[in-house]
């Protein structure tokens, strides 16, 4: 009897420790497993604008005209002349909530002197104002570390100084190249690759300031 006592109460015992899991088990559908917490979706908002800052140069040997011009140059006196690499920087906006292209403006300014005289302070000097429309191809969905294909058609003005004279005028310009971004979606270096043309006209001694671009500069997302 004591044996069978105890035997008893050892069934009694185990069915008590496994109520609360049957119990549990029989709150789940049948064919489902326990319920998963599940995180909240991000409530970060996309980035609108992107406010670029580069220092760039533009190599304007590879201008059609810069073949030309330090034979021109001499031809009306100047002693030294070369078609020298244009330096200067740029400001770039761009609203990115557009489908598939982003878009904005571009402010630029650079300069760079061409010949030289007989006197040292007698130079031929250029330094150019440009204001584009620009348009980016964002076919990786903004993605950083992606070459985005872009496209700037604009207007600049052109201030060449000789002999101490300087005359201005304006011409449009087609830009054509890549953005490449290193960073995060926010923040990071924007490494630009382009090649410019120029409608001069036909201006004579035009100094080159067409040409391959390379420019750096941190970019903000906000």
């Amino acid at each position: 009897m004591a044996t069978r006592a105890r035997v008893i109460a050892a069934i009694g015992a185990i069915g008590a420790i496994g109520a609360p899991v049957a119990t549990a088990r029989a709150d789940t559908p049948p064919g489902l497993t326990a319920p998963i917490s599940v995180a909240p979706p991000s409530t970060t908002s996309p980035a609108r604008w992107q406010l670029g800052l580069h220092a760039g140069l533009r190599a304007t040997v590879l201008d059609p005209r810069g073949a030309r011009f330090r034979e021109d140059a001499r031809d009306y006196g100047w002693r030294f002349s070369a078609a020298r690499p244009l330096v200067g920087g740029s400001l770039v906006v761009s609203y990115l909530l557009t489908p598939i292209v982003d878009v904005g403006l571009a402010a630029s300014w650079m300069t760079a002197t061409y010949a030289t005289g007989i006197d040292p302070a007698d130079q031929l000097k250029a330094r150019t104002r440009a204001l584009a429309l620009t348009t980016r191809l964002r076919w990786r969905q903004g993605r950083p570390f992606v070459p985005e294909p872009r496209v700037d058609v604009g207007v600049l003005d052109e201030r060449v100084t000789v002999h101490g004279t300087p005359s201005s005028r304006a011409a449009p310009f087609v830009r054509g190249g890549v953005d490449l971004r290193l960073g995060t979606p926010r923040a990071g270096v924007t490494v630009e690759v382009g090649y410019t043309m120029v409608d001069r006209g036909a201006a004579e001694l035009a100094p080159p300031i067409g040409g391959l671009d390379l420019a750096i500069g941190p970019y903000f997302r906000f």
